[in-house]
């Protein structure tokens, strides 16, 4: 029989995308202690809103750290390079501040 090679990435990218597309749908849902159906209905169209007033489709910062850890996976092919992780939260806490005190 023929060993195949076993391919990962499609299931980390669909993991990540299936991450990223609940963290839009659930950020709505944040705060809620129990949520009714009408809002869980709402909050599956990712139409943005809750309590930290995401527009549609939009992410929470959970998707924009784990997006700053994949860059510099990517960066590092593969390796942990911490010195590389804290450069870019380093930089998304600054995009962060300047977001919050720029936008109005």
């Amino acid at each position: 029989m023929e060993e195949r090679a076993f391919n990962i990435y499609p299931l980390g990218l669909g993991s990540i995308i299936g991450f990223m597309c609940g963290n839009a749908a659930g950020s709505y849902l944040k705060g809620i202690d129990k949520p009714t159906e009408d809002q869980i209905d709402k909050a599956l169209t990712l139409s943005g809103g809750g309590e930290a007033g995401l527009g549609p489709g939009q992410v929470s910062d959970e998707s924009e750290l784990v997006m700053c850890l994949l860059y510099a996976l990517a960066e590092s092919f593969g390796v942990l390079d911490i010195d590389l992780i804290i450069n870019y939260y380093t930089k998304w806490v600054g995009l962060k501040r300047i977001r919050k005190y720029s936008i109005k």
